[in-house]
């Protein structure tokens, strides 16, 4: 990933093993201060009244330092909207110590949008993490504007809708005029159209796959559609039938 162009690395202590493993993994390898580490925090558990403890986010923002082995780390977002009020304010102290770069928060859920506007207006975040693809714009319209506005940087979130997209076009050739841009397979195209938007500040594809992880920092090699050849995507894709 680093020796073909990549930086950021985005995590957290709920995606299974991730957070540990690509930290020991990168140590091993030299490259842990190379790399742009964005994790999360979130303790709150079912039954737990939808309120989160202080000492248990601290806690786990201590076992993210353990496990990425670097200080400051450059990005912890409460994952999901989680009690704000509380898991903020843990990290709102960490990075007034100098212990955190940025701050920010998450949501991938249509319903929480009017959530995660207030969060971006209330508090003093740096990032938001939101979904955002060719066939799910609705971020486009109400979010992304709004960050673009109050300077808030933007993680792009489920470029792919997961796998939906890939079997939206399966069978189907990338057509001529988007390869004239450099995207010559539908893992770029598809990164392509998010990361032109202006609010977009990187796109975080996950996958399990080298080969799909070279392909998707391809994206960032030639040029990115502008407005007009925006619509022409969008237009491709909604002809056809959804997934």
């Amino acid at each position: 990933m680093v020796g073909n162009g990549g930086t950021v690395l985005d995590t957290a202590p709920s995606y299974g093993a991730s957070e540990h493993v690509s930290g020991r993994i990168a140590r091993q390898i030299g490259m842990t201060n190379r790399i742009v580490w964005a994790t999360k925090v979130n303790v709150l558990r079912r039954g737990s009244n939808d309120r989160a403890d202080a000492s248990a986010a601290r806690a786990q923002v201590e076992q993210s330092f353990e496990r990425i082995g670097k200080e400051p780390i450059d990005l912890i977002q409460v994952h999901n909207l989680a009690d704000l009020p509380t898991q903020m304010g843990v990290i709102s102290e960490l990075k007034k110590d100098g212990r955190i770069r940025y701050i920010g928060t998450t949501s991938t859920k249509h319903r929480r949008y009017p959530d995660l506007a207030k969060a971006m207006r209330d508090f003093p975040i740096d990032f938001i993490g939101v979904d955002y693809a060719i066939d799910n714009r609705l971020a486009a319209d109400r979010i992304l504007p709004l960050a673009k506005e109050l300077g808030i940087a933007v993680l792009v979130y489920i470029p792919f809708g997961r796998s939906r997209l890939f079997s939206r076009v399966r069978g189907m050739d990338v057509p001529a005029w988007a390869q004239e841009m450099g995207a010559d397979t539908w893992a770029k195209f598809f990164i392509k159209y998010v990361a032109a938007n202006p609010a977009t500040t990187c796109v975080t594809p996950s996958t399990s796959k080298a080969k799909h992880m070279l392909d998707n920092i391809g994206a960032a090699y030639g040029e990115l559609p502008d407005v007009k050849v925006r619509r022409k995507m969008e237009q491709l894709i909604d002809s056809l039938p959804s997934a």
